[in-house]
């Protein structure tokens, strides 16, 4: 199967979303297919070492900030709606796909652009926690989940699955498929190895966790709680990993 996979930006950036795109592109593509990732470079870097991540994965790098600033002709509302849709033309080029997939609310215009003109099935997946409390917010999950031309919405939580269902047609076809946890990836191991790292005072207790909003609760109930940020996003040419310990 040839897959288009839209995601507003990608690894080597560090996030929830991202960390799931990845995971969703690399295990089938290893499966044998084929998958364009067509995305955002934020800034400048070294991302060479992410543009293939094997033979069956291939990642075009649009930059949208340039497009738009190459096209003082337009309007900033005609280059914020549709600027995006000549990165995803150029990635495509004249090759055939079999399935659109749309990760994120800010994906689905393009992703359902793209899947009509492509005569494909438009598959979704959403993370935004709160997006029915942002401008226009019902409006935007009404049409999202209700009139674009989306085939299925995978739910990752039963926190997605039912704002999925409060505002999704009938015609849309809903599936809750759990995160997971990689177990090759994450796995028990002798605390004294970040102890030593980072500097840790030995028996501290470690929480792994990837919400960003999720520490201030942790330091209410226990306030000797230090946080650990760890970040790899390239800037300015560097594709140095930043580690800063807080209290």
């Amino acid at each position: 199967m040839n897959i288009v996979f839209l995601n507003s930006t990608f690894a080597p950036t560090t996030g929830g979303a991202e960390s799931y795109a990845l995971m969703l592109c690399t295990r089938p593509s290893e499966a044998g297919h084929r998958l364009r990732v067509v995305t955002d470079m934020p800034g400048s870097g070294d991302y060479s070492a992410f543009e293939e991540r094997n033979e069956n994965l291939t990642v075009h790098w649009g930059k949208l900030v340039h497009r738009c600033d190459s096209q003082p002709r337009l309007s900033g509302w005609e280059q914020l709606t549709f600027a995006v849709h000549i990165d995803a033309a150029q990635a495509i080029g004249s090759a055939s796909f079999d399935l659109v997939h749309a990760n994120g609310f800010e994906t689905t215009i393009l992703g359902s652009c793209l899947a009509l003109s492509l005569g494909v099935p438009l598959v979704c997946t959403f993370h935004e926690r709160w997006p029915e409390r942002e401008a226009l917010g019902e409006g935007r999950c009404r049409l999202i989940h209700g009139y674009l031309p989306i085939a299925a919405i995978v739910a990752a939580s039963e926190f997605y699955f039912r704002r999925a269902r409060r505002f999704k047609s009938e015609q849309v076809r809903l599936e809750l498929i759990h995160h997971g946890i990689d177990t090759d990836l994450f796995r028990p191991a002798p605390s004294s190895f970040a102890e030593q790292r980072y500097g840790l005072p030995p028996g501290t207790r470690l929480i792994v966790c990837s919400g960003r909003r999720a520490f201030a609760q942790v330091r209410a109930s226990v306030p000797e709680a230090r946080l650990l940020w760890r970040s790899w996003r390239p800037r300015r040419g560097s594709s140095s990993r930043k580690q800063r310990a807080s209290e």
